[in-house]
């Protein structure tokens, strides 16, 4: 499959320009709205995000732009017949997520959300663990302030640490059985209109309790720490992995040692081309879920 990709930023270009390599669909265009050719990127440029859209050399779409345009433009690529695949978050609240299910339905469009970290091979490794239950999560993901040019200090293009990051602990939150949110606590730092810094204490009915910060002050880091009845599981890179990932679960039998390997990036394109055929919108459980949480969070904590 032939992909354009609207927006050509630092993630595109260290990451997921070399997955479509990899995953063997190339890129055949680039919509920049600097109108700057990548290095290297032979392929049609266009100037205007619609005219990548409708390049007729295009088959499906990637979009990395600012997060406030990401629902304008998934609904204007399924209106030109043609897949998304866009990177999270897919949109920014409820009313955003309505309008695209809206579309969908008029159009049979398909779109899905670039959530890569979930085709990494440790989150199904990590599930043949007898886990127990009584289970406390504690996640971490920071990283050092921005420059003021960056998009994700920008509160009119949807910036913020909080719609940046978030989202990877709420992923946690899901994968280690939450479901119903039930109580919520927790504090945030706004500056300039974005957050700069939320922790937040979740209780879901079905027993799990966590700890998810994040934070646009801080050292680079992120780490993972699940604490059962049968054991402790402690993740250093639960999501973004660079390597092998390399995860540690401890029980009184000893401590066993899980390392998997594996470029989440390219399994996620393979896996969206190999669905993009299909009429839909990917507002799965993960997906729907994790956005209702952050709408509540949000709501609770006044940013």
């Amino acid at each position: 499959m032939r992909f354009g990709v609207l927006g050509y930023g630092k993630l595109v270009r260290e990451q997921v320009a070399q997955a479509f390599e990899d995953a063997g669909h190339p890129i055949v265009a680039v919509g920049s709205l600097s109108g700057t050719r990548p290095d290297g990127f032979a392929g049609n440029l266009h100037r205007t995000y619609t005219g990548c859209i409708d390049d007729p050399a295009v088959e499906a779409l990637y979009i990395a732009t600012p997060n406030l345009l990401h629902v304008p433009l998934c609904i204007e690529a399924m209106g030109a017949g043609k897949p998304v695949l866009c990177e999270k978050p897919i949109a920014m609240n409820a009313d955003q997520r309505d309008q695209l299910i809206q579309t969908q339905a008029k159009t049979g469009g398909h779109v899905h959300e670039a959530f890569m970290l979930e085709h990494h091979p440790q989150w199904s490794q990590i599930e043949t663990l007898a886990l127990g239950d009584q289970r406390v999560l504690t996640t971490s993901f920071t990283y050092g302030p921005r420059r003021g040019d960056d998009v994700r200090s920008k509160a009119n293009l949807g910036g913020g640490v909080w719609l940046d990051i978030g989202c990877y602990g709420l992923y946690a939150c899901y994968r280690f059985g939450g479901r119903r949110l039930i109580d919520i606590d927790g504090r945030c730092e706004v500056d300039n209109g974005v957050t700069t810094r939320v922790v937040v204490r979740l209780q879901f009915a079905e027993g799990l309790e966590a700890l998810v910060t994040v934070s646009s002050q801080h050292f680079r880091q992120q780490s993972l720490n699940l604490v059962t009845d049968s054991g402790r599981l402690t993740m250093p890179r639960p999501f973004n992995p660079e390597g092998p990932a390399i995860n540690t679960w401890e029980t009184d039998a000893g401590t066993e040692t899980l390392t998997s390997h594996g470029n989440h990036y390219a399994a996620m394109i393979e896996h969206f081309v190999a669905h993009a055929g299909e009429p839909g919108i990917a507002f799965d459980e993960r997906t729907r879920l994790i956005g209702t949480w952050s709408d509540q969070i949000t709501a609770h904590l006044g940013f």
